[in-house]
Formats: C-alpha cells, sequence, structure tokens
C-alpha cells in the first residue's frame, strides 16, 4: 500500500467495474484527495476471479486484520464492490464496512439504470439527435416493461439461487427460455416445467421446503415490482439484447447501424452517467467513510 493512497479498492468484473468505480471515485473531492487505487481480483490474487474471489479476498483480510492498516503515513483501507445479484432477496447478502454491493443486479445494469438515453443511444446507433429523441419516446419506459417482461423468469432466478438449486441454464447469467422467442409471451407451460426443475433440484440439495420458499421469494419480488423497482432485478447483461430488439422496430425503415449494438451499448451507457448525481450518493459515501472510518470492521451472513 503506497503512501498517497488511502482507499484500495477491489472489484470483479474485467470489461466495465473499474472505469464504473473509478468515475465515482473521481465525483468526489474526498476521494480524489486522499487518493485510490482500483484492482481486478485476479491482479491480487493467486488467480481467483469473480465474484467469489472477491468476497474470499475480503474473509482472507478480515481473518489477518488486514483490511485497515495505520502507520506513521496514515491509515489505508481496502474495500471491495461485488455485483448484488439479489443477494438481500436471497438472504446471501454479507455484512462489512469494507464491502460494497452494487444497488441494481451488477455494475452493467447501473449504468443502464443512471445513463442519459439519448446520448447513450445517439452514439451507439450513429443517428442524429431528432431520430435518437423519436426512438427514446417509442422506447417509453422500456426499463420497468423489461422487467416486467421477464418478471417471472427473474423470479425463478431468484427462488433458485436461494434455494441454492443448480439448474442447467437457470440463473441470473442466462437469458429467459420461458418467453416465446426470448422477448414474447410468457409460456406458462415452460414455466411451470422451470418450477418443476427448481423443485426437484432443491431437495437434492436438501434445501428448505420449496413451497414456502417459493412464496416468500414471490412476495418480495412483487413488492418490489409494486413499488417500481422491478428494474433492480435485472441483469444489465440481458439489456442489450432486448433494447436492440425493440429499437429494430422502431427504426424500421432507416439506416441504422446495429451491427456492434450489444458489444457497445453498456461501453456507452457508462460514458452517459453522471457520476455527480445523488442517485449514486449511496455508493460514493460509503467509500467516503471507507477512508475516514477508524477501527476494524467485521463479516456475516445475514
Amino acid at each position: 500500500m503506497s503512501g498517497d493512497t488511502a482507499a484500495f479498492l477491489i472489484v470483479e468484473g474485467r470489461t466495465l467495474d473499474k472505469t464504473y468505480l473509478g468515475s465515482l471515485c473521481d465525483s468526489s473531492s474526498k476521494l480524489t484527495a486522499a487518493g485510490y487505487q482500483i484492482w481486478l481480483v485476479e491482479e491480487v490474487t493467486n488467480g481467483s476471479a469473480g465474484k467469489t474471489g472477491v468476497l474470499d479476498m475480503l474473509e482472507y483480510c478480515r481473518k489477518r486484520r488486514k483490511l485497515r492498516c495505520t502507520n506513521s503515513h496514515g491509515s489505508r483501507s481496502i474495500g471491495f464492490l461485488v455485483d448484488h445479484d439479489a443477494d438481500t432477496l436471497c438472504r446471501q447478502r454479507k455484512r462489512s464496512k469494507h464491502l460494497f454491493y452494487t444497488t441494481h443486479a451488477d455494475v452493467e445494469a447501473e449504468e443502464f439504470a443512471y445513463g442519459n438515453d439519448i446520448q447513450a443511444l445517439m452514439c451507439s446507433l450513429s443517428i442524429d439527435r431528432p431520430t435518437t429523441e423519436r426512438t427514446v419516446s417509442g422506447l417509453g419506459d422500456w426499463r420497468m416493461e423489461f422487467a416486467e417482461l421477464w418478471r417471472e423468469w427473474i423470479l425463478l432466478c431468484c427462488v433458485a439461487k436461494s434455494l441454492s438449486a443448480h439448474c442447467k441454464g437457470l440463473r441470473f447469467g442466462h437469458i429467459s427460455d420461458i418467453n416465446v422467442e426470448r422477448y414474447g409471451q410468457l409460456s406458462e407451460t415452460r414455466r411451470l416445467n422451470r418450477m418443476a426443475d427448481v423443485r426437484t433440484k432443491a431437495a437434492l440439495v436438501g434445501a428448505p421446503n420449496f413451497d414456502s420458499e417459493y412464496s416468500r421469494v414471490a412476495r418480495h419480488v412483487a413488492k418490489m415490482f409494486n413499488a417500481g423497482n422491478g428494474f433492480l432485478l435485472v441483469k444489465g447483461k440481458w439489456v442489450p439484447g432486448y433494447l436492440k430488439w425493440r429499437i429494430q422496430s422502431l427504426v424500421a425503415g432507416r439506416v441504422v447501424d446495429l451491427r456492434d449494438f450489444e458489444k457497445l451499448a453498456a461501453k456507452m451507457y457508462l460514458s452517459r452517467v453522471d457520476f455527480s448525481s445523488p442517485r449514486l450518493s449511496r455508493m460514493r459515501e460509503a467509500v467516503e467513510q471507507l477512508v475516514a472510518q477508524t477501527g476494524s470492521s467485521d463479516l456475516s451472513r445475514v
């Protein structure tokens, strides 16, 4: 830990996590004055990667009282950023002053939630502002519409995660296979088959009663959707495909470059996020508190 850096921040994802967290830190005069460094977990471990690697490193440092170091040069702290992935709803969230969760499902979802539609789409589609404005108007509240479209898929993913039921193709990293042609209407037959699969796999790992857990998760999911917060459960990796599907019908007859849209969309939205926005104050203040705090930190399951 170098003497001119107060915070060392560890992230899980290779693609956008460093840029996202770095931009957030740059929006804070406290953090830029204190100094920070951001490292991918693979760069500071023996190769452990992803969210599991980050949480393992947090636990390693906690047990050895290495989360914070104070010497003649001042205090140095280590912080960790991970994707939320519905961990709170699934009762798998860990607690530590040194651990930060995204508000949305992952970093990509944060970018799509907070990025400016017109600015991001104008660049990623290579179209003029008037066309972009008409396209965005046609999209309407696409975030909640997408969440509602895949609501049952999201619920099944949450239940499977909560019960540690490892069903092939059924987790947050996969696209819905219970909607006809991906973004069409819900297939009740497919939904019931998937539910039966979760029930079977949950029983194999000795999970708690399926019906009671399904009901608990369903109540929490319904509460979030009823409050208008369904997009909090949408994985950012799902979004580009859905947006492309919606945009194709809105720009029919126009020459629009959609060839690399799914690769570019998240980066374009990231570049159009106002990191000084009050909507991002929770994580910014959490990192600031990490720099300012004293004492040790604990870690527990809730």
